[in-house]
């Protein structure tokens, strides 16, 4: 991912495994200019909470 892509991002999404070196380079550069990183994974379970707490 470029620079210019990353500082015009408001999230940054990982897909798969954290293995490449490009990979942390980006989640690096995510970091210094406080953009949320987070994974699919992630995102699936705080949706489910969310549909849980909406039913109660």
């Amino acid at each position: 991912m470029t620079n210019e892509l990353l500082r015009r991002s408001r999230i940054v999404i990982v897909c798969g495994e954290i293995d490449s070196d490009n990979v942390f380079e980006d989640i690096a550069l995510a970091q210094k200019y406080h953009i949320p990183i987070t994974s699919l994974d992630r995102i699936i379970v705080c949706e489910l909470k969310k549909k849980k707490s909406d039913l109660k």
